[in-house]
């Protein structure tokens, strides 16, 4: 059978041994500000104590008396405030005041990090630039005198001239603080020196990333993205930080086009690992209009850091599913909890609502999960039923939550919710009394094996909107689903035809609509996408993805607001069809493994007729595509794992992998051509990536790692066999 996301407690035999514990790791940029350094004698204002990090603004105000007199410009969030002065940039780090001030005379504790331009001018000029609608008010006492209104606030500040023909810009990226160095045309990039005083000392990375020791614990800045744009084209060029004393850092730059201006974007980036002591996996993430991340999956660890308030602190049985939520900073949970029963439950997909509410589906062996009353299914019916829940958006209820199966196996792998905050859920089922409505697509059971199914609960999970089989007589498997703005639902997965079943080799009887859709290539699997219109009762279309001779998975999807759907899953079919111009036309070739796949992304016409492109994405060895999510520009963004030691990498983080197999992220142009971004994720062992988000210039991963020395920068460490981890990635103005 053709690797699939998970084939949850039917092929998949979970020991001990076997299950791999998940780490969360989150990656967030956030370059410092930081006020000009201040005397003893002249502490900081009050409100640039710092106890905890937080998030940071998106937007800069002026200094129109609100704070001390020296600062221009600041940006304040919860738990951090950010000061610029024409000398110094500062970030106040987490630290316990010294007291409780009550005026700015007062000293306060913690710790902090000053940012300096070393060897020229001690004072730059700074102005603000783009000037934001929205305005600042303080009203502060019962003076007037004191009031301050109407400050303005800008989306970019610029220090001009640091170094000769060098200007620093600062720039919110949604939850973070991020700077650019523009060297124009003739500058020497040699000249620029950082110094960061407040860090005990500094270091550059194996990876090349530059690691600042504080009191506070250590940041991590990642290599620095060196480019030049030619025709609106950003092109890398290679960079790498130097170290120039014990508090001094410059950069090294190669052979360049001096007549064109030179951008150094360097990002910050923190991780950590989350879990207990045994095994948890993540398998989706999403993000929130905050910037909070959302991760779900499950966990054998009765002792997972679950949070005071959480719905359920007690672990239940065999495995657990957990839902998660980091605060915008990654730095801690917003909440954790158990959701399970006495026996094994797994979650295998996430989403959330406008509200903060959590919507999660998977499977559950548990005769006594929790379900809510009024559930449209209030009983286990099966070996494995699929469930959906939805989680307050404190995590503390159940909103709802229902099992759905029939008499067989049947397991939930991908959710997706509409603007009415109905649940759109796909997987597979082995029950041929699966709960199914009148007037659906496909009314029956098929699968000899399995059959996918498309079910849509309506806001309050009491009542069928619809439910559906979809597949022929042989194996089926709906894995990922998208809905657009209508309501239709768009759903990715894989089917089968082989020798001994009902069907004939090569002629798969899975519907095809219209018939003139290619026919079944004629490999033991063949990756499917269909789109089922807004009342589930017509297939808008429904085609095989697939090349001939091999086998081939489609395992997700995305849609975007044209009705185009993109896939990603993996392929060993040499002639996978690609397009003229895509970014890899050829696979990656025979490698270590016996039938080597590549990873491949897809993108449909609207009316599933047609490819706008299509390409291979992979190495010399083993690759697959288990998500992929799209941006505003329509660049898309996919990840999954990789054994292949030539993955194609564009401005990576992690250049090269580290041995085993690794987690990618791959980011390509809107028309498929273009790798915008690539990198390896991983340490020395095993890694693998199922969910992926974007938000912003932030990518969010998640997924599962067993090396223990996989990126890391929080103070908790690798616990056990394997750990959950999120990732978070700000790419910046360094990669689009």
């Amino acid at each position: 059978m053709a690797p699939t996301k998970h084939r949850a407690g039917i092929e998949k035999v979970r020991t001990q041994q076997h299950r791999r514990r998940v780490r969360r790791v989150l990656h967030l940029s956030m370059l410092g500000a930081i006020v000009g350094r201040v005397p003893p004698a002249r502490a900081l204002p009050p409100d640039a104590a710092t106890v905890t990090y937080g998030r940071i603004g998106t937007s800069f105000e002026a200094n129109r008396g609100q704070t001390d007199q020296r600062v221009e410009f600041l940006t304040r969030g919860k738990g951090v405030s950010v000061f610029f002065t024409p000398a110094e940039v500062v970030l106040a780090l987490p630290g316990r005041p010294a007291k409780q001030p009550h005026h700015p005379g007062e000293l306060l504790g913690g710790a902090a990090l000053f940012l300096r331009f070393a060897g020229t001018n001690p004072r730059h000029p700074l102005v603000g630039e783009d000037e934001l609608p929205g305005k600042s008010n303080y009203f502060i006492g019962n003076d007037p005198a004191r009031w301050h209104t109407e400050v303005p606030t800008y989306a970019r500040l610029r220090y001009g001239e640091v170094y000769p023909g060098v200007d620093l810009v600062f720039y919110g990226t949604q939850e973070q603080l991020e700077y650019d160095l523009i060297i124009s045309p003739g500058a020497d990039p040699a000249s620029i020196v950082l110094a960061f005083d407040g860090a005990t000392r500094l270091a550059i990375a194996a990876d090349g990333d530059l690691v600042l020791h504080t009191a506070a614990g250590d940041i991590r800045q990642r290599k620095p993205r060196v480019y030049q744009e030619l025709d609106g084209v950003r092109q890398a060029i290679d960079g790498r930080y130097v170290v120039k004393g014990r508090h001094r850092v410059g950069f090294e730059v190669a052979r360049y086009d001096r007549r064109r201006p030179l951008v150094i974007d360097p990002t910050l980036v923190y991780s950590r690992f989350v879990g207990g002591t045994r095994d948890d996996e993540s398998y989706g993430v999403v993000v929130d209009g905050t910037g909070a991340a959302y991760v779900a999956g499950f966990t054998t660890s009765s002792n997972f850091p679950v949070t005071s308030g959480s719905f359920d602190r007690t672990f239940g049985g065999v495995a657990d599913v957990f839902v998660a939520k980091l605060n915008a900073t990654g730095t801690s949970l917003v909440y954790a909890t158990f959701i399970g029963g006495s026996n094994d439950d797994e979650a295998f997909s996430i989403a959330v609502d406008a509200n903060g509410a959590a919507y999660v589906t998977g499977y559950t062996a548990s005769s006594n999960f929790p379900v809510s009353s009024g559930a449209v299914q209030g009983t286990l019916r099966g070996g494995l039923d699929a469930f959906i829940l939805k989680l307050n958006a404190a995590g503390s209820a159940l909103l709802y939550s229902t099992y759905l199966g029939g008499t067989g196996n049947d397991v939930g792998q991908g959710i997706a919710i509409d603007t009415a905050r109905a649940a759109y859920v796909t997987g597979y089922t082995a029950s041929s009394n699966f709960p199914h409505t009148a007037g659906v697509v496909q009314g029956t059971y098929r699968g000899g094996v399995d059959d996918a199914f498309v079910t849509k609960v309506n806001a309050t999970g009491t009542a069928f909107v619809y439910s559906t089989f979809l597949g022929g007589v042989d194996y089926d498997e709906g894995v990922g689903i998208a809905v657009d703005r209508s309501g239709a639902e768009y759903v990715a997965g894989q089917t089968a035809c082989t020798a001994g079943a009902s069907c004939v080799p090569g002629v798969n009887d899975f519907p095809r609509v219209p018939s003139t859709q290619p026919p079944y290539g004629g490999g033991t699997f063949e990756g499917f996408v269909a789109k089922l219109n807004a009342t589930g009762t017509a297939l808008a279309y429904s085609r095989f993805l697939g090349g001939t001779g091999g086998s081939d998975a489609a395992l997700a999807i995305a849609v975007d607001g044209n009705g185009a759907a993109y896939v990603t899953g993996q392929t060993d079919s040499p002639n996978f069809p690609t397009t003229l111009g895509a970014f890899q036309r050829t696979p990656g070739g025979g490698g270590i493994e016996a039938s080597p796949t590549d990873a491949f992304v897809t993108k449909l016409n609207a009316a599933g007729t047609g490819l706008v492109y299509s390409t291979f994405l992979g190495g010399n060895n083993y690759d697959y595509g288990f998500s992929i999510r799209l941006d505003s520009s329509l660049n898309a963004y996919v990840t999954g794992g990789t054994s292949s030691t030539n993955f194609p990498t564009s401005g990576a983080i992690q250049g090269s992998s580290a041995g085993g197999l690794d987690v990618f992220v791959s980011k390509l142009n809107s028309m498929g051509q273009q790798l915008l971004f690539g990198t390896y994720l991983g340490g020395s062992r095993d890694d693998e990536a199922f969910g992926i988000t974007v938000a912003g210039s932030a990518i969010y991963v998640t997924g599962f790692t067993t090396s223990s020395n996989f990126r890391n920068t929080g103070a908790v460490p690798f616990a056990g066999v394997a750990d959950a981890f999120v990732t978070k990635i700000s790419t910046g103005g360094g990669c689009q």
